[in-house]
């Protein structure tokens, strides 16, 4: 119903929409009154229909569908997609039909209630989308509604203390008007174009690091040679994994079926969430392997005996215990455990089946590797008189080589992190993100593979060349014992 508020103190004439048994008004006008004492004219007009835009989307699905587009596209200058959100309100001096514009001190004042229960239009995960508010006219020659500085109005934001969203706009003309709601994304197709290709290099550096060990077998029977092949396994197939989310979520857009985030996983995209947790889960169980390991070589006088199957025992635990958490995660939610829109889990069962465990795994070889560098370096002097100087360089050696994947893997995490949490997902961000978890592979390989000197010598031999018979400075032969394991650890030694 209408309520004619009518003249007040600043010569104003003040008329409200308000929705049966609710005393907050869904629209407010105030309109400066004029010298003719001409009444005020409001036309509120339900649906935008009447006032057609080629610029403006309809609904949610022209919305998707045009940041679909541009994601097809790679365009890096993505465009603000815009659709009308409030009734359109047609505004005018009873005895004037002509647009009417206001001295300076003088404003046409309009108050919206926009809060809208619509979801945000679906796009793809990495089009992140930001709405925003814009008072808009109705430009008649252009067909077009104008916004922005062009549009002489003022756009102010407020938010009742229920959360409902009201948009005040002040004008210095009349004509018709409406609230637009602008969607923009600060997608950037640069970002995935590094992400995939170095993944592709990482994944090829992995390979080329598995095969670079074949021909060693003497360094293949030391625990520490094995559990990081091992992690460079898993970290192959969580890069293989990752590929294929990408062929699920791109196919989504190709077929103009992007989910929402209420609609229920496919069972690909299940099947993808769970793996992508499970082989996340392994690198770090098998960083956790690493850490004690070096713990019982380096510190631990106790436990430092040899583990019967030891390597069996540690197959068991790095892939069997991961597989817990993402069984637990299809359990409790079954298909809802997995967003739809990334394939990946949602954040309340993510915090239990994912974060939390990644979160402790990292907080455990954090502690155990400054244990370790307690140890080895609180009494340097006192060590280097028990054990030849060669030795120690090379316990150090292997503990920076240790702590230097620690690090490289446990750093990407903490920028995901921060990813997920809302209102911090900037640019800068992204990019520490992208460089450090997709060059994992890079590096791997530089540190075991160009930087390692017994296998340089290995592939040496195995080629002919000239000096593989002139001793290594930093290496010893290779120990077949499987007594401690400090003779295996120290013989598995980096540059």
């Amino acid at each position: 119903m209408f309520s004619v508020i009518g003249n007040n103190n600043n010569n104003y004439s003040s008329t409200e929409l308000v929705e049966a048994n609710k005393s907050d008004a869904i629209f407010s006008v105030s309109v400066p009154e004029n010298d003719r004492e001409s009444g005020v004219t409001a036309i509120l007009y339900n649906t935008p229909k009447f006032y057609p835009d080629p610029k403006t989307a309809s609904d949610n699905t022209a919305i998707s569908n045009s940041f679909s587009e541009q994601f097809m596209q790679r365009n890096i200058s993505n465009q603000a997609v815009s659709k009308v959100i409030s009734a359109v309100t047609e505004v005018r001096y009873q005895s004037k039909s002509e647009l009417h514009y206001f001295p300076d001190d003088k404003k046409v004042t309009m108050r919206y209630s926009v809060t809208s229960k619509e979801d945000d239009p679906p796009v793809h995960y990495k089009m992140a989308l930001q709405r925003s508010f814009q008072c808009a006219y109705y430009n008649v020659s252009l067909k077009t509604w104008i916004s922005g500085s062009e549009s002489g109005c003022h756009t102010t934001e407020e938010t009742g203390e229920n959360g409902e969203k009201y948009v005040t706009c002040k004008c210095d003309h009349m004509t018709s008007f409406a609230v637009l709601m602008s969607f923009e994304s600060d997608y950037n197709p640069i970002e995935e174009t590094v992400t995939s290709v170095l993944l592709g290099i990482s994944l090829g550096c992995l390979f080329f690091t598995i095969i670079a060990y074949l021909p060693a077998k003497e360094m293949l029977r030391t625990r520490s040679v094995r559990i990081n092949l091992l992690l460079v396994t898993s970290l192959m197939f969580s890069i293989i994994v990752f590929y294929f989310m990408e062929l699920v979520t791109t196919g989504n857009i190709k077929s103009n079926n992007v989910p929402t985030e209420k609609d229920s996983a496919s069972i690909p995209c299940v099947v993808i969430a769970f793996l992508m947790n499970y082989f996340w889960l392994c690198q770090m169980a098998w960083m956790v392997c690493e850490a004690v390991v070096m713990y019982r070589a380096l510190v631990s006088s106790v436990f430092d005996s040899h583990i019967s199957r030891y390597m069996l025992k540690f197959n068991l635990a790095c892939w069997g215990i991961p597989l817990i958490f993402p069984m637990i995660g299809v359990i409790w939610g079954q298909t809802d455990f997995v967003n739809p829109r990334t394939c990946f889990l949602r954040k309340k069962y993510g915090y239990v089946t994912f974060y939390g465990p990644v979160v402790l795994c990292i907080l455990f070889n954090i502690f155990t590797f400054l244990r370790i560098a307690w140890s080895i370096f609180r009494k340097e002097q006192m060590e280097t008189s028990k054990v030849p100087v060669s030795e120690m360089e090379r316990r150090k050696k292997q503990f920076k080589f240790a702590i230097t994947v620690m690090t490289l893997l446990g750093v990407a995490w903490v920028f995901g992190f921060f990813l997920i949490i809302d209102g911090i997902n900037t640019i800068w961000l992204r990019w520490l993100f992208i460089i450090f978890n997709s060059t994992q592979g890079i590096f791997i390989f530089i540190l075991y593979v160009v930087l390692n000197d017994n296998l340089k010598k290995v592939w040496r031999k195995l080629l002919n060349i000239a000096d593989a018979d002139k001793p290594s400075h930093s290496s010893v032969p290779y120990s077949r014992s499987k007594g401690t394991g400090m003779t295996e650890l120290c013989n598995e030694t980096s540059a």
